[in-house]
């Protein structure tokens, strides 16, 4: 539980084993969002990965990231909607959003601004559709990108 300025609210993150799964940590320079994608494409075939970003929308429109053509988060400010359901930013003029995302083999949780929003969803890739990673969105900055392949739980 938190206290932020509408009350105490709860927030959900990764639990701190995940961190010991992390490998190397990259990290991406680049603001541009077709060049942020490019850095992400040499992660493409990992079964497991970690990604944290901040990127910052310059018009009231949608933006977002997709694997292999799955939308796997997708902000649309217009409507105040993550992948469809409603949310809202404490700072309701900020522009910026964060995501900690984490995939495996078969599931994808995302934690939003440090865990105000979070939900799971399957991994399901278009069948045929083999793009990688892929930001969207109309003139997005990406502020910070992180990768971080992870170890099997398993092995």
């Amino acid at each position: 539980l938190r206290t932020t300025k509408e009350g105490v609210r709860l927030f959900n993150v990764p639990v701190k084993e995940v961190d010991i799964l992390q490998e190397k940590e990259f990290s991406c320079e680049e603001k541009d969002a077709n060049k942020a994608s490019d850095f992400l494409q040499q992660f493409n075939d990992v079964a497991s990965i970690r990604i944290r970003t901040t990127f910052k929308l310059s018009h009231a429109t949608d933006a977002g990231l997709n694997l292999n053509g799955q939308t796997i988060f997708k902000y649309d400010l217009n409507y105040n909607q993550i992948n469809g359901l409603f949310y809202s930013p404490e700072d309701r003029t900020s522009m910026e959003i964060s995501a900690d995302i984490i995939i495996d083999k078969t599931s994808i949780e995302v934690f939003v601004d440090g865990g105000a929003f979070s939900y799971a969803i399957e991994r399901k890739a278009d069948a045929g559709n083999n793009e990688g990673f892929k930001f969207f969105g109309n003139s997005i900055e990406v502020k910070s990108l992180k990768a971080y392949p992870m170890n099997s739980i398993w092995e």
